[in-house]
């Protein structure tokens, strides 16, 4: 299981994340914690990409239940490249 997290906000690069989970075998997992502007692209975009199966969005979790998905993961990925053109 991956597991990655923060703000779900254009500049950390979700997407990418769920992108690429199309590349890997399809028993790996990913779930996605936290809120943002960008939660209901995601799920499209996973949805679209045929990885509804395989993304989850957990949506914002205290801090007992992020520990606990911290210590289940295999992997910890986290983006985020914040551009000009990301600025509010």
């Amino acid at each position: 299981m991956i597991l990655a997290g923060g703000r779900l906000e254009r500049y950390k690069q979700f997407d990418k994340t769920i992108r690429a989970m199309a590349l890997l075998d399809d028993d790996v997992k990913l779930v996605i914690t936290g809120n943002g502007t960008e939660e209901s692209n995601l799920a499209q975009l996973a949805a679209r990409s045929g990885l509804k199966n395989r993304v989850t969005l957990t949506g914002q979790l205290s801090v007992p239940e992020l520990r606990r998905w911290q210590r289940t993961a295999k992997v910890l990925v986290t983006l985020s490249c914040r551009r000009r053109s990301d600025s509010p």
